[in-house]
């Protein structure tokens, strides 16, 4: 595993043309699904009905994803710059506790 804090220019420079590497190979698979995509765009009934119920869990789920994220990433920051991290530990507290609220008003089906 790369570790940014002990990695050379080299070692660094190889990780991040691993990184593009990676990212390259999730654009052919994405294309191909936007083109099966396409024929079903004018299905605007089936496609973009709005649903709340659906909207909030999405919501819920792309918020948990964001919290996740964050966290991964803080973490990465972390190793590669030592610093304070009491103002980032403030906003992923802010962000659990949105969460959560956001959890409770979509049990209590408040939304």
């Amino acid at each position: 595993p790369f570790n940014a804090r002990d990695a050379t220019i080299d070692e660094a420079t190889e990780a991040a043309e691993a990184a593009i590497e990676l990212n390259a190979t999730a654009e052919e698979p994405w294309r191909r699904w936007q083109e099966n995509m396409e024929p079903w765009l004018d299905m605007k009934e089936a496609m973009f009905s709005r649903r709340p119920d659906i909207d909030m869990a999405v919501a819920m789920q792309e918020l948990g994803l964001q919290l996740e994220l964050a966290a991964a990433e803080a973490e990465e920051i972390i190793q590669c710059f030592p610093c304070d991290r009491q103002p980032f530990d403030k906003r992923l507290e802010a962000i659990a506790q949105d969460w959560n609220s956001l959890l409770a008003t979509f049990e209590n089906g408040t939304w």
